[in-house]
């Protein structure tokens, strides 16, 4: 073979090959520099308030920022003995993500949990959710531990901050029951029974009436007695005795008389 084609041949190799070692050089760095920690991880809600016995959902929710994450480990702690962990599941951030660690410890308030996906993802989304049940009144805080970590492409950990989330449980309000009122029925009238008074006033007697006694009387005058009837008053009365009315009368009719009879004879 010509030495002048070999010489080309190789010349040519080793364009392709600088050109390649530069291109993936450079890619290096720009894995690199998209892998420098910029994943948040916080709990969604921030702040919630639950009554006793209530079951709700809180989320953890991932922003990546410029890094392409595949996978987390979480370690999660809460009051146990305001809140009851129940259940915790991957989100939809993830594609076709796979379960390695799941564990609930209920005594201590600890959760531990590990996913991970062949496919890298970029951007914002809910990377796990877990279901609680408020068991007595009381405030929990539901935060990241040591453990927490986000695996980027080009770097072991791309997990730059996390923010917890508050749980306010409150007593259940039993509402009160409202009096059923019951209605009284009217009762019927009654027909008033009369009411016999007996009278106590002592009657009033008629007015007195002077009944004339005749007396004995002497030749020169008679008497009159009057006998007065009681009043029903306290006060009595005396009346008066009669004078010599009736002797006067007699002498002035037969006067009268014999002054007629004189007339009538002289006319």
């Amino acid at each position: 073979m010509n030495k002048k084609i070999i010489a080309i041949i190789v010349l040519i190799l080793l364009l392709v090959a600088t050109g390649l070692t530069i291109y993936w050089v450079k890619r290096r760095q720009e894995l690199r520099l998209k892998a420098a920690p910029a994943t948040v991880l916080s709990v969604s809600p921030t702040t919630v308030e639950k009554t006793t016995g209530e079951t709700f959902n809180l989320n953890i929710q991932i922003d990546t920022g410029e890094n392409q994450v595949v996978g987390a480990d979480l370690s999660l702690s809460f009051n146990s003995s305001v809140l009851e962990g129940l259940t915790i599941s991957p989100g939809s951030f993830l594609e076709n993500p796979q379960e390695l660690t799941k564990n609930i410890d209920n005594q201590t308030g600890k959760i531990i949990y590990s996913l991970g996906s062949f496919t890298p993802k970029q951007g914002t989304g809910v990377l796990a959710t877990i279901q609680f049940q408020a068991k007595a009144e009381g405030t929990s805080t539901l935060g990241f531990g040591t453990g927490t970590s986000v695996s980027g492409v080009g770097e072991t950990e791309a997990l730059q901050n996390t923010i917890s989330g508050s749980i306010t449980v409150i007593p259940t309000i039993v509402p009160t029951a409202t009096p059923t009122l019951t209605p009284t029925p009217t009762s019927q009238p009654t027909t008033p029974t009369p009411t016999v008074i007996q009278s106590t006033a002592t009657a009033t007697p008629p007015p007195a009436t002077l009944t004339p006694t005749p007396t004995t009387a002497s030749e020169d005058s008679e008497e009159i007695t009057a006998t007065p009837i009681s009043s029903p008053t306290s006060t009595e009365e005396t009346l008066p005795q009669a004078g010599n009315s009736l002797p006067t009368f007699l002498f002035i009719t037969v006067g009268n008389l014999l002054l007629f009879s004189l007339l009538f004879f002289l006319i």
